[in-house]
């Protein structure tokens, strides 16, 4: 059955929502205020130095911030704000996280200088010329600001809101059953909804019985170094955590190729090791722990 009201898609999503987590988390008003207690003063975007949010005081009771929906430009775009001094100006650029992913399309009205590839993590376009740059060597992923080496801050694969897609659903690459539903153009959306039966069918936007499933991504490694939604290529065992110790795996019979399969899980307290492909103890498998979501 297809869902066609777009209201009731909305709050299915809302009900239903997993979210696309941003790579910086939201500044806190309250974290680190200024001696004097201002009624307001103005937070660094951790995502952009030319931009700063204004954390208020609105309320005399409670004593605490609140912070601006969006943040806004330096009046020069050029210029960095100073966190410490409160102001603009010719400072160094110093953003505190990375890997803000940058959208699919160059926007003409932003300082936007790369664009990702939505399907390949190894590669990136320059905005000014339209130029494939590759990743290669020991940082060979694009994090929509630079190359590194972390697989699990790649922009490829995330659902993406065109400026056409408006209010409508669009697909989610990892997951050929769930489609999100698109309110800001030129952005990652977090509406997510799934569909009762069949698939998501991006041609007519609704859900089909009868359209196939064919994801667009295939066993993405998301932000906790972990594949969710894996698709079996080849026979044999498969680490859902490539890089890091886990307890599941997935295991993939000949009459599962092309289809995607549940997780399976080493007996407790085994977890799995991605290099020999055999459940082991905790001790014969040394990994770091993954960048978080």
């Amino acid at each position: 059955m297809a869902l066609s009201n777009p209201f009731l898609i909305v709050l299915l999503g809302l009900s239903s929502c997993m979210g696309v987590k941003a790579s910086c988390a939201r500044p806190d008003c309250n974290e680190n205020v200024p001696s004097d207690a201002p009624t307001y003063y103005q937070l660094a975007d951790p995502e952009n130095c030319h931009k700063f949010y204004y954390c208020y005081d609105d309320d005399d009771a409670d004593k605490l911030y609140d912070i601006t929906d969006t943040s806004f430009w330096c009046q020069d775009h050029g210029a960095v704000f100073s966190q410490e001094d409160q102001r603009c100006g010719n400072y160094t650029c110093v953003e505190s996280c990375s890997g803000a992913c940058t959208p699919y399309e160059c926007k003409s009205d932003s300082l936007q200088t790369k664009r990702s590839d939505p399907f390949d993590c190894s590669i990136y376009y320059t905005c000014s010329d339209g130029e494939a740059v590759q990743c290669e060597g020991d940082k060979p992923f694009f994090d929509g600001d630079q190359c590194q080496e972390d697989e699990s801050k790649c922009c490829h694969c995330k659902p993406y809101c065109r400026q056409e897609d408006m209010f409508k659903n669009v697909l989610d690459p990892v997951d050929c059953k769930s489609y999100y539903f698109c309110v800001k153009d030129h952005d990652f959306p977090a509406f997510q909804a799934t569909c009762p039966s069949g698939n998501f069918n991006p041609f007519t936007r609704k859900c089909d019985d009868a359209f196939p499933c064919i994801p667009a991504c295939s066993n993405v490694v998301g932000c906790d170094g972990c594949i969710d939604i894996f698709t079996c290529e080849q026979y044999g065992n498969w680490p859902k955590c490539p890089q890091r110790c886990d307890p599941h795996y997935y295991h993939c019979r000949n009459e599962d190729l092309g289809h995607v399969v549940q997780e399976s899980a080493c007996p407790s307290p085994s977890v799995y090791n991605p290099d020999t492909g055999k459940c082991v103890t905790e001790g014969e498998c040394a990994y770091d722990p993954p960048s978080q979501c």
